[in-house]
């Protein structure tokens, strides 16, 4: 099915043409990044914003591609470009009809928990920016990177469907994540929302090059 929603994996992106990924100056965006030129021969597009550095963010692109033992030539194909402010988006147009890019990787999103502003800007309109920027470089399909507290708190299983209506949020940010997925999946493009739970690193040998959130957190607590 071209919409759907799943949970815990931002693999399988099969791609058409080239690929934006928002988020690459973060964890999930950035590994989003490296599986996509370590798996895939596409050109993969990283708008930042103006507070990180264009040649951090390669670094740090290029040290999980060497942990996925992918080639370093593999990093010929990634291009680092600024992320305009919400009211200038259009300004990406241009690189991103020159890429012909066919699916954006929405992986950038806001954490202040309860700060309603920024989880505003961050989530919801950022996303519904893109959305727009999608529809008019003519874009195939949108990968949405959400979270599976979405939900809300719930007693018993989670369903793989959109959360509708008022839920027991302890934060906004949950409450601003399922909305935005609202907004995605009426947006009238070919979706997959990914709800990962909690990272806690590669499968196969526990690399982790996030920041200490939550549970990395209490373990870097219980170690002091």
């Amino acid at each position: 099915a071209s919409r759907r929603v799943v949970h815990g994996s931002v693999s399988g992106m099969g791609t058409d043409g080239a690929v934006v990924v928002t988020g690459a100056s973060g964890f999930l965006g950035r590994m989003a990044a490296a599986v996509l030129l370590a798996e895939t021969a596409a050109e993969v597009l990283l708008p930042i914003r103006d507070k990180h550095k264009k040649e951090s963010v390669a670094a740090a692109l290029a040290l999980e591609l060497q942990a996925l033992g992918a080639p370093a030539e593999a990093m010929e194909r990634a291009h680092v470009v600024p992320l305009p402010p919400l009211a200038q988006i259009d300004a990406l147009l241009p690189i991103v009809r020159q890429f012909e890019v066919g699916t954006i990787a929405h992986c950038a999103g806001c954490l202040s928990y309860f700060n309603k502003a920024k989880l505003q800007e961050g989530n919801v309109e950022l996303t519904r920016a893109l959305l727009g920027l999608a529809r008019r470089a003519g874009v195939g399909r949108f990968i949405y990177l959400s979270t599976a507290f979405a939900s809300g708190l719930v007693n018993g299983p989670v369903p793989e469907n959109l959360h509708e209506g008022d839920r027991s949020d302890p934060t906004e940010y949950m409450r601003s994540k399922r909305e935005t997925e609202r907004i995605v999946a009426s947006s009238g493009i070919p979706y997959v929302i990914v709800r990962p739970v909690i990272v806690v690193g590669d499968s196969r040998n526990g690399r982790y090059s996030g920041k200490p959130y939550g549970l990395y957190q209490l373990w870097n607590a219980a170690e002091k």
